[in-house]
């Protein structure tokens, strides 16, 4: 399967304008340095033969942000989803060829999709979350008749060059819709992995993919040099479950009954120096313990910032995936490393596989993030008699979970009315308080705790997810036909089958094991053929 085989009409030369396309020369041999975070993954390439200076080439590019098949369409074959197409065909020389324009992504809304039976527009299935025409979408091509050519598309510049910068930053370019197109393509396969999930997307950061090939400098033993490169700034999944909605509604009840045991705070006041044993004229039972939780606070995602594998939202009842973070590669506000720097045909999951004790591990981390988000909302009260009035005798400490653990919880005592000075002594005791409150959090999530009845299924749930993502789902980043360092991966099906000296790339290439119905491309560009006159 390929796009755009077989050879166009030319575009025009740099000096033509048409409506709807800007064209821009680049500098005959200008050189293209890679940008800060992008990674050239590919290596010099050597052709089948070599042709002297001053060869005059018949050459290809080609740039197009959304490639391959969906259902029963063939997207290489619908002339509404355009691509930037430069060519050099004879006789006229020099030639020197720029195409640079957007995808409308509007003309979505207009294309049919059958997926096994079920209708569908292809925008209800693939959304574009940047209005259309907006010049995010971007879609480059150049040839020139000296032997060089780019393709390009995605977050690239109206020079080819794919932006790393701010305009890589952290903001979903677009989202497919699994829980569909995985029930109507392969259900029978998925068993119960998605019983409990009312929507299933995967939602893309920014993305680019450039192709350059240089015959200039064709000697015997320099031959033709190829360079692809390509960003992909994250993947996500995003869910939506009932079983978010229970832990909610049970965890809400569990913090309000939160409670910590008054004999364990009773034993870290006699471990202080001094106060221990003038407390003991009081008595244990004279000691209160509070602790009291705002749950009205617990709004947004948890945790706030991205870049950790799973963050839930316990309103919306909606967990989100970061599936570079999972693997291994926080996303840190610009694009992963850990995506960036996969070798041609990487597929995540499988080749990029999960850590050992994944799921585990990341619940774990998960809860860490709960009680990050409840330390200024869990207010704790320690007293013992009483610090007001004449002749008091008593301890009043006070603050949030936060403060304790800090060890900036407010903390009085009081003897005969005389106010106590202890100082630094405290310190260890506000701090020991605080680790008391976030076991008893932690606990609520052990096999024996409280909510276990509600956190199992959630472990159920992304367990499934994985499964999905290790068996059926196939997400591959740096796809590439002939590539020189695909360590024997296999190419992807949209790629297969290319002409000799063809040489493409896609930031990420979407697909499923059990079907060829679909194999999309995002953020291809396409050199070649590349042949001399």
């Amino acid at each position: 399967m390929s796009i755009e085989n077989d050879p166009a009409e030319p575009v025009g030369d740099s000096t033509e304008t048409r409506a709807g396309l800007s064209r821009r020369t680049i500098m005959k041999g200008a050189a293209w340095t890679v940008p800060a975070l992008m990674v050239a993954t590919s290596a010099p390439m050597a052709a089948a033969s070599c042709w002297p200076g001053g060869t005059i080439f018949n050459s290809h590019g080609l740039g197009k942000f959304l490639s391959g098949t969906i259902g029963n369409q063939n997207l290489d074959l619908l002339a509404s989803i355009n691509a930037a197409k430069a060519d050099t065909p004879g006789p006229a020389t020099p030639q020197h060829v720029v195409d640079f324009n957007s995808l409308d992504v509007s003309v979505l809304s207009a294309i049919n999709v059958d997926l096994s039976g079920t209708g569908a527009l292809l925008s209800d299935l693939l959304g574009f979350l940047v209005p259309a025409n907006t010049g995010v979408y971007n879609q480059y091509a150049m040839a020139d008749s000296n032997g060089q050519s780019i393709g390009a598309s995605g977050l690239v510049s109206n020079n080819g060059v794919i932006d790393t910068g701010a305009a890589a930053g952290n903001v979903d370019v677009g989202s497919l819709d699994l829980k569909v197109i995985l029930e109507s393509l392969v259900g029978s396969s998925l068993g119960g992995a998605l019983s409990n999930v009312s929507d299933l997307k995967l939602k893309a950061g920014a993305v680019g993919g450039r192709a350059f090939v240089d015959n200039t400098n064709c000697t015997p033993g320099n031959d033709d040099i190829v360079t692809r490169d390509y960003l992909l700034a994250y993947l996500r999944l995003l869910i939506k479950s009932n079983v978010v909605g229970a832990l909610s509604t049970a965890l809400n009840t569990a913090l309000s009954n939160l409670t910590i045991s008054t004999s364990a705070v009773w034993a870290l006041l006699q471990g202080v120096p001094l106060l221990g044993g003038l407390l003991a004229a009081l008595g244990q039972n004279a000691l209160n313990v509070s602790v009291s939780v705002n749950t009205g606070g617990l709004t947004g995602p948890i945790p706030s910032a991205s870049g950790k594998a799973l963050q839930i939202n316990l309103q919306q009842g909606e967990l989100l995936l970061d599936l570079g973070a999972l693997l291994g590669g926080a996303y840190t506000g610009n694009v992963t490393p850990f995506l960036n720097n996969r070798p041609a045909n990487t597929r995540l999951f499988v080749d990029a596989g999960l850590p050992v004790n994944a799921l585990s591990d990341t619940l774990d981390a998960w809860v860490n993030s709960l009680i990050d988000a409840l330390k200024p909302l869990i207010s704790i009260t320690i007293s013992a008699g009483s610090v007001s009035g004449f002749g008091a005798t008593g301890l009043l400490i006070q603050g949030s979970l936060g403060d304790f653990l800090g060890g900036t919880a407010t903390a009085e005592f009081k003897l005969l009315g005389n106010t106590i000075d202890l100082g630094g002594l405290l310190n260890g005791l506000v701090g020991g308080v605080g680790t008391l409150v976030v076991d008893a959090i932690k606990a609520l999530f052990a096999p024996s705790g409280v909510l276990n009845s509600v956190w199992a299924p959630v472990n159920t749930l992304l367990s499934g997810i994985f499964t999905i993502l290790q068996n059926v789902l196939v997400l591959t980043v740096n796809a590439q036909n002939a590539p020189t360092n695909g360590g024997g991966r296999p190419i992807p099906l949209p790629l297969q089958g290319l002409p000799t000296g063809r040489y493409d790339v896609a930031a990420l290439h979407i697909g499923l094991v059990q079907t060829a119905l679909l194999n999309l491309l995002l953020a291809r560009g396409s050199v070649g053929p590349n042949l001399p006159r």
